[in-house]
């Protein structure tokens, strides 16, 4: 059963293990609403049914879009809430994220061109003074 929907509940470990990610991420989802509720057993273990994992995939799926978890949740709407007018639009969240990466994409670059600059610059420095990098 190491993929596919569980035929029955899966403890926080297993459903983790099947999702691809931690148990610490799993509860963090909990806790931030992006998962719902989880059921519990009499001894108050968490347990995971299959529309779980199918959240939990669309979680790891947005993550992997380096989506914050705010967007992810802005994304994929409440858990449990079948009205979309709750939810952004999911193009809205998307492209928000894609300015947001080439906005820092360009803030990387200007970095580097002054990396560049200042690597020439003590490059052309150290030479003057006889070649050696650790002349004083």
């Amino acid at each position: 059963m190491a993929t596919g929907s569980p035929r029955r509940a899966l403890y926080i470990g297993e459903a983790a293990r099947l999702v691809g990610v931690s148990v610490k991420a799993l509860r963090l989802y909990e806790r931030l609403g992006l998962l719902g509720p989880t059921l519990r057993t009499d001894a108050g273990y968490r347990v995971y049914s299959a529309a779980d994992l199918t959240r939990l995939r669309q979680i790891r799926w947005a993550r992997s879009l380096d989506l914050r978890l705010r967007e992810v949740r802005e994304f994929l709407g409440p858990t449990g809430s079948k009205n979309p007018s709750v939810r952004q639009r999911p193009e809205a969240v998307l492209e928000a994220r894609l300015l947001s990466v080439r906005e820092e994409m360009q803030r990387l670059r200007d970095v580097e061109g002054r990396l560049l600059e200042a690597l020439a610059s003590t490059a052309s420095s150290t030479s003057e003074c006889g070649g050696s990098r650790n002349a004083p």
